[in-house]
């Protein structure tokens, strides 16, 4: 059975190293729950680091549409209004993007863009201490895409993720993480004080002074006091409740990963090049036999062409010693020729030689020999008289 291990990574780790953990089979049903250093980890087949706190940051941009490989530039140059340092630090994941109705001053259409913004270094720590303990990650994930879908489209969520930490959303998916200061986990009436503070800053934005919500839902892993939670939602203005701690766990397999580009594990690449990186071995293979095949051949040829011409040349300092190689063939027939007529013999080209080829391919002989004024004349009979 295929297993996968979920960690919800915090600011702190690994100086800290206990966090809350996850055990679940393929199907994301949890079997296992705890919170422990690394050594005590239950073993699963794959390891999903889950960010949280202010680790990561969800920023929506408006850049012009463009084509995707112009994407990544045009979202680079929007982020630096945004961020304090250079973006060149930041890794950057795009989780959403869609039309919007806003225009620029040449009325051209834009686009918005919602990223996930993660220090690269950090990002780089933790995927080092994940390969150090030989527990390499196929995926890490933002908190931030973690929380559960709230009770009603209208509500606002406080989502108590661990002692210390929690993350406010808007319902259009904005998300805020809350440092909470240090307090005993059974002092309800000091975490709704300082939510209390924490929401109330969040609330000022001009963003949201003219549209307050009406309701916020707190979700967490123990109940708090109803009258508290009562007593804070009537010092802000809202409808407050709360709903059991769930999901985190399972959204995180569904959550975009953050481990792209330089940061891609090894063997978790897109499944396209998984589908054919089989194919795609067997036709290189056979590439490469086919080119080994072809370079024997090319040397088996060069070598019976470079035998072959010093045999020509042996032959021919053999029979014309002392001659320079001009036209090898013509010469050495010409000497060929010329050592059969001194033993006697005809040549090729001698009279008697060509009357004889004549005489086998006609059937017939030449009809008269004339000889005057130093020439030699030969009739031959006609086509007609030829014999077929």
């Amino acid at each position: 059975m295929t297993t996968r291990l979920a960690l919800l990574i915090p600011e702190s780790w690994p100086l800290t190293p206990e966090c809350p953990w996850a055990l679940m089979d393929r199907h994301g049903e949890i079997l296992q729950l705890g919170q422990s250093a690394p050594r005590h980890w239950p073993r699963a087949d794959e390891h999903i680091a889950i960010l949280d706190g202010g680790q990561t940051r969800r920023i929506e941009l408006t850049i012009p549409p463009a084509r995707r490989k112009d994407q990544e530039r045009l979202v680079t140059y929007a982020l630096e209004a945004h961020l304090a340092r250079d973006v060149e630090q930041e890794h950057v994941t795009v989780i959403a993007q869609r039309s919007c109705p806003a225009t620029t001053d040449g009325g051209q259409p834009q686009q918005a863009v919602t990223v996930l913004i993660v220090n690269a270094a950090r990002l780089r720590q933790v995927c080092a201490q994940f390969n150090a303990i030989q527990r390499p990650l196929a995926q890490a994930v933002s908190a931030l895409e973690c929380l559960p879908p709230a009770a009603d489209s209208t509500s606002w969520q406080v989502f108590i993720t661990r002692p210390g930490c929690a993350i406010l959303r808007s319902p259009r998916g904005d998300a805020w993480p809350l440092d909470l200061p240090a307090h005993r986990d059974d002092d309800d009436a000091e975490l709704l004080s300082q939510l209390s503070a924490h929401v109330t800053f969040v609330f000022e934005d001009p963003r949201f002074a003219a549209n307050k919500p009406a309701a916020l839902e707190l979700s967490g892993e123990r109940r708090l006091n109803e009258a508290q939670l009562s007593s804070v939602g009537q010092n802000l203005g809202i409808r407050m409740s709360q709903r059991a701690h769930s999901g985190l766990w399972s959204r995180a397999s569904a959550a975009h990963s953050l481990l792209h580009g330089s940061f891609a594990p090894r063997g978790h690449r897109s499944s396209g090049w998984n589908a054919l990186r089989w194919p795609m071995r067997v036709a290189a293979a056979g590439i490469a036999v086919a080119i080994i095949a072809v370079s024997v051949n090319v040397l088996i040829l060069r070598s019976d062409e470079t035998s072959l011409r010093q045999r020509s040349t042996h032959i021919f300092a053999e029979a014309l010693p002392g001659t320079p190689p001009i036209m090898p063939d013509r010469q050495l027939r010409r000497a060929l020729d010329d050592a059969r007529r001194t033993k006697g013999e005809l040549a090729p080209a001698d009279l008697l030689s060509l009357l004889g080829k004549y005489a086998e391919a006609t059937g017939s002989v030449p009809g008269t020999f004339t000889y005057r004024n130093d020439e030699l004349v030969i009739e031959f009979p006609s086509a007609a008289d030829v014999p077929t």
